[in-house]
């Protein structure tokens, strides 16, 4: 490894350990001459691919989505986020399924809707973030010991 690349992780961790909060607000002029003894080790991780799912951009799935609604729908929706409520028919119905309550044949057919609309909306954003693959560089760990050997004030 060269030696000027666990010099920069050393003065990383330095600046990381100063104590500016002694320092009064303003700038600060230093001038001083440091030999530092940096041991340790830097370990590179393997280069991967990770989703950045936030490439998928979710403000575009849901102008997409709301274009295609009528204006009782969009408004109604819009209502439901600013007051924070959720049509809660599909979890009603989930939570008596789980507790025995006996569904008319109306109730299984809206809660088996509701289920197959909810796994098709999962496909297609599945879909969406599939297309937000990058390749990413491997992580970087260090594990340094710095030891000032002298420090000189100029």
């Amino acid at each position: 490894m060269k030696n000027d690349t666990a010099f920069a992780l050393a003065v990383a961790d330095i600046a990381k350990m100063l104590n500016v909060e002694r320092l009064g607000v303003g700038t600060h002029v230093i001038e001083e001459t440091v030999t530092l003894t940096v041991t340790g080790t830097v370990t590179v991780g393997k280069d991967y691919e990770q989703r950045l799912v936030a490439k998928a951009d979710p403000w575009k799935l849901l102008l997409v989505a709301m274009s295609k609604l009528n204006d009782v729908t969009m408004e109604s929706i819009v209502k439901e986020a600013e007051a924070g409520t959720l049509d809660t028919a599909a979890v009603k119905l989930e939570a008596e399924k789980q507790v025995g309550v006996v569904w008319t044949a109306k109730e299984k057919a809206d809660f088996a809707k509701k289920k197959e609309q909810a796994e098709l909306a999962n496909l297609a954003i599945d879909t969406i973030k599939e297309g937000t693959w990058e390749p990413c560089k491997g992580k970087v760990t260090k594990k340094l010991n710095i030891q000032v050997q002298t420090l000189e004030t100029v």
